[in-house]
């Protein structure tokens, strides 16, 4: 019976782990889809705000914590563009009811990159929203 009952809780387990993780490969991929009017903007496109509805409907279903983080080209002042973005995209989760002691806001500027590159059209690509699950 002891046997059984642990061969449960672990395929429990790795289910759960499993559902954790595609939960999480959901919000990185729609915050990567979260746009700006413009590189220098701090205004969001009017179609990042249904991303954000999505997004928000899936973090209110668990009670994790979540960091909102916001990531530049390199260009002059983006450390502080950055930061201001990532407070704006908690903003928005909050309106949307998640509680602000669950978000925290992250600006890297060009800090952080993805993409190591020489031209400005491939160094747009490491602009980018990503809201992660803080563990």
């Amino acid at each position: 019976m002891k046997n059984e009952s642990l061969k449960l809780t672990i395929i429990l387990l790795f289910f759960l782990q499993l559902i954790f993780a595609q939960k999480s490969d959901i919000i990185k991929r729609l915050s990567y889809k979260i746009r700006f009017l413009n590189s220098k903007s701090i205004d969001l496109e009017k179609d990042s705000y249904p991303i954000l509805d999505s997004i928000s409907n899936i973090i209110l279903k668990d009670s994790l914590n979540y960091s909102v983080e916001s990531h530049s080209a390199m260009m002059r002042n983006a450390l502080e563009k950055t930061k201001k973005r990532s407070e704006l995209i908690k903003k928005e989760l909050i309106k949307r009811g998640i509680d602000q002691s669950r978000l925290s806001s992250f600006g890297y500027g060009m800090y952080n990159r993805r993409f190591i590159c020489t031209t400005r059209a491939c160094d747009t690509k490491n602009e980018r929203i990503e809201i992660k699950v803080l563990e």
